[in-house]
């Protein structure tokens, strides 16, 4: 049987070149259900099995939703008209939230300019007259004078502190600890003094949002942590806990409130969500700030 010979076709794609086989070829016999060499076929899959292949693959579908799609990646390659439409575009974004700046610049030095003077004891015997803080000792030395003008001009004092405060907010500039000092300074024998500033960093805090959304996703969308938040926001949202997780954050004295600020719009957090998480999460910090004037006395 060693010397038989015979001339048959060669299996796919050989046969295209060589429509028959050499002389002593032998191809290998195909595998079939009926060939001793066969595996024996498995036995059907128990009950137990047949459950814990379920729960893999409600895991692998767990896994799946855990890792939320990426951005689209920039192409290597653009055009010039792309990449002169993307600057454009960065380059007015940029023009409208200067010019946004610009302008509630403008609004609060129009309040500052139009303040009315103090009826009395506007000026020290130094020489120094009411000046805006900028610093806890400038609020220590003046405390009593800005407390006074608040209790003689109590609109025109509430108009600036609020334009002020949603200034800063908005823009995410650094200032949250004096604003609330100097809220307890100026409100302190007013009953709204604590529930004001709460709901104006609430407040600030939902413009920055939406200041975030409109201009900043270019730049925001970049940075490497908003995938890690991403994940941990969409977790919470599976397990129902994703309010009272944002609230928690805003309680953790560490937590960076400008990045909650910014990359929230971009992990689909909604709006009513944000703004009462910050307005109750933001509550015992306020507390602790806005009755630090009582040091100051």
């Amino acid at each position: 049987m060693a010397g038989r010979s015979t001339r048959r076709p060669l299996p796919y794609p050989f046969s295209i070149f060589f429509p028959t086989a050499p002389t002593g070829y032998t191809p290998l016999p195909a595998a079939s259900s009926t060939s001793p060499t066969s595996p024996p076929s498995s036995p059907p899959p128990t009950s137990s099995e047949k459950a814990k292949d379920s729960l893999d693959i409600h895991r692998s579908d767990s896994l799946d939703s855990f890792l939320l799609p990426l951005p689209a990646s920039t192409p290597t390659t653009l055009s010039a008209g792309e990449k002169r439409r993307r600057r454009v575009g960065v380059l007015v974004k940029l023009v409208l939230v200067t010019g946004l700046m610009v302008g509630w610049g403008a609004v609060i030095w129009r309040q500052v300019v139009g303040l009315p003077a103090m009826e009395t004891g506007t000026e020290g015997e130094e020489g120094e007259g009411l000046r805006w803080p900028k610093s806890i000792q400038d609020l220590r030395v003046q405390s009593d004078m800005l407390r006074t003008y608040s209790h003689q001009n109590p609109l025109p004092t509430l108009s600036l502190f609020t334009t002020l405060f949603l200034f800063k907010q908005t823009f995410a500039i650094p200032g949250a600890s004096l604003m609330n000092v100097l809220a307890g300074i100026l409100f302190s024998v007013f009953p709204y003094g604590l529930p004001l500033i709460s709901f104006l960093t609430a407040l600030g805090s939902t413009f920055s949002y939406l200041l975030s959304q409109l201009f900043l996703g270019d730049f925001v969308q970049k940075w490497s942590r908003i995938e890690y938040f991403r994940g941990q926001v969409e977790r919470q949202r599976r397990e129902g806990g994703l309010f009272w997780w944002l609230v928690a954050l805003r309680v953790f004295p560490l937590s960076p409130s400008w990045f909650l600020n910014l990359a929230s719009p971009f992990v689909q957090i909604p709006i009513p969500h944000f703004f009462l998480s910050t307005l109750l999460g933001m509550i015992p910090f306020n507390y602790l700030e806005y009755t630090a004037e009582v040091v100051l006395d």
